[in-house]
């Protein structure tokens, strides 16, 4: 893969109509997408106060307790580690759709510097959960082998 550097132009010749057509496409994509997270985001964070709330209801607190914390705590770390990268995908879909039809150059550069952050964190969150499945079946194969001796 090649990558060219054009910084040493200011012209926006080299920016077509259909580049921005497909920007400003990608831009609402982007929109709906960060608002069914965020929604998504709201769904879960609402699921883990219900069962919080559940729970802490009741009169007895049995030997469950631990579990319910742990459910209650995952549910909004899930919550949290998925909302930085709708937020980072909602300023480059508002930064694209407000720069692109006046071309401001600074203004699309800052967009695609949240695009590139919201594909960093995902692709490190997936190889961080890869890394984290890796060892678990390491872990329960090796396990499960030393039950046999």
């Amino acid at each position: 893969m090649e990558i060219i550097d054009n910084t040493d132009t200011d012209s926006d010749s080299d920016f077509t109509n259909l580049m921005r057509t497909h920007l400003i496409t990608t831009a609402k994509w982007g929109n709906v997408l960060s608002i069914i997270s965020f929604v998504g985001i709201g769904l879960v964070i609402l699921i883990a106060l219900s069962v919080w709330v559940d729970f802490s209801e009741q009169d007895e607190h049995t030997a469950g307790d631990i579990e319910v914390l742990s459910f209650f705590l995952a549910y909004f770390v899930f919550a949290a580690l998925g909302l930085i990268p709708a937020i980072h995908l909602s300023k480059f879909s508002n930064s694209i759709l407000k720069n692109v039809s006046s071309f401001s150059r600074s203004g699309i550069e800052q967009a695609f510097s949240n695009l590139k952050a919201s594909f960093k964190y995902i692709g490190l969150l997936i190889i961080i959960i890869i890394v984290f499945h890796v060892l678990m079946v390491c872990a329960l194969t090796f396990g499960d082998l030393r039950a046999y001796y």
